[in-house]
C-alpha cells in the first residue's frame, strides 16, 4: 500500500481500514481536532449539510488555533458547497483552493 500512497510503512506506521462514513467521518475529524501543525485536507466531493459543515468548523478551529490548514477541493465535486461555509473557513485562516473549474464556454 506505500507504494501506491507515496510514504512508506515503517514500524512506526499504523493503518486501520474503515468503512463508510459512519466510521471513516468520526476519525477524520478526530484527527482534524488533534492536529497540532498542519492539515491538508484533499477532497473530490464536499457537499453543505450537517457532515460539511463539521468539516469546516472543524477545519476553522484548528485554523484559528494557529495550526496550518490547507483545503484543495475538486470544483465539481465542491459545487453544492454553501458559499458560507467556504467564507468561514478563509475568514479563520484555512486556506481553499478549488481545482478543475468548469469552463463558463470554450471557444
Amino acid at each position: 500500500m506505500g507504494s501506491l500512497l507515496g510514504p512508506p510503512f515503517t514500524m512506526e506506521n499504523q493503518t486501520e481500514s474503515l468503512k463508510n462514513g459512519v466510521q471513516i467521518f468520526p476519525a477524520m475529524l478526530d484527527a482534524i481536532k488533534n492536529a497540532q501543525k498542519s492539515i491538508t485536507f484533499k477532497t473530490f466531493i464536499y457537499w453543505s449539510g450537517d457532515v460539511g459543515t463539521k468539516f469546516s468548523k472543524a477545519l476553522s478551529e484548528r485554523a484559528k488555533a494557529g495550526v496550518h490548514v490547507l483545503v484543495i477541493l475538486d470544483a465539481v465535486g465542491s459545487d453544492d458547497l454553501n458559499k458560507d461555509l467556504l467564507d468561514e473557513m478563509r475568514i479563520n485562516g484555512v486556506k481553499v483552493f478549488r481545482y478543475r473549474p468548469v469552463l463558463a464556454s470554450i471557444h
